[in-house]
């Protein structure tokens, strides 16, 4: 696994409790989250806070040179647990 230190990013996490396992799921897992991480690159904190005002108002150009560079699909408010645990699940392998 390769380690980027540049931006210094902050991650969370939380363990909220404990709940009997169930078979049917692999662990570890992620349950639940709140949205998106800040795109690789995006030149850290400021930026980043800078990137979502920006694609707030696509009418802009800086507003449009943020959608382009991220590209039609990005969503800031999205958290795709599937694609979490997916890579959670390789952890383990």
């Amino acid at each position: 696994m390769t380690e980027h230190l540049g931006d210094d990013w902050l991650h969370v996490l939380a363990h909220e409790g404990l709940e009997p396992a169930d078979d049917s799921l692999t662990y570890p897992r992620c349950a639940a989250g709140k949205g998106r991480c800040p795109p690789e690159d995006c030149g850290g904190l400021d930026a980043y806070h800078d990137m979502l005002a920006c694609i707030k108002e696509p009418q802009t150009e800086l507003g449009r040179e943020w959608l382009e560079w991220l590209g039609p699909d990005y969503d800031p408010e999205l958290c795709d647990l599937e694609k979490i645990n997916k890579a959670l699940k390789k952890l383990g392998k």
